[in-house]
């Protein structure tokens, strides 16, 4: 297999379907489209011939230039005790080395750091929860959704707590 083919793939996760499994989650980027598509007019460009040499080596200058910091490592892995503790998941090692990938070139596209967690973890270890009986979890996460503004400040998590928030409605 030539290192230039990569797989794209959809699935859709709605009550008409199975509940995609952890594996799925763990081995994949999901991305989310919740809301309707707008009709913009794009910006004219030239066309660029892009090979695997030439995006691996923006994710390595990514990875190199705006590697995630000890802090919000350190920030991660108590993160990772209070899911443990509190939920009874833990998103282990693939997950924390998907994000040391991601979280960097999240941030050579212009986001920050903690937004990029942000985003990584809604998507990849949040998603955990719904496999757990949420009437059983409900109670827990008010003060999960305090941990996580107490620990990377005010209103950092948005997607995570707006996921909290969505699946405390489910009861």
């Amino acid at each position: 297999m030539p290192a230039n083919m990569w797989y794209i793939g959809t699935i859709n996760n709605d009550d008409s379907t199975f509940m995609v499994t952890d594996k799925v989650y763990d081995r994949a980027m999901p991305i989310d489209i919740n809301d309707k598509g707008k009709v913009f007019k794009p910006m004219d460009t030239e066309a660029m011939d892009i090979n695997y040499t030439y995006m691996d080596g923006l994710f390595k200058e990514a990875m190199e230039n705006n590697p995630v910091s000890q802090e919000t490592l350190s920030k991660i892995e108590l993160m990772d005790d209070y899911v443990i503790q509190h939920f009874r998941i833990a998103f282990g090692n693939r997950i924390v080395s998907h994000m040391k990938k991601f979280v960097p070139v999240y941030v050579a596209c212009g986001g920050d750091e903690i937004a990029g967690i942000d985003y990584f973890m809604a998507r990849k270890v949040l998603r955990k929860f719904e496999q757990l009986n949420i009437s059983f979890i409900r109670d827990e996460i008010d003060p999960y959704v305090e941990f996580l503004d107490k620990t990377f400040g005010k209103n950092k998590m948005k997607e995570c707590i707006e996921y909290l928030l969505r699946l405390k409605k489910l009861t």
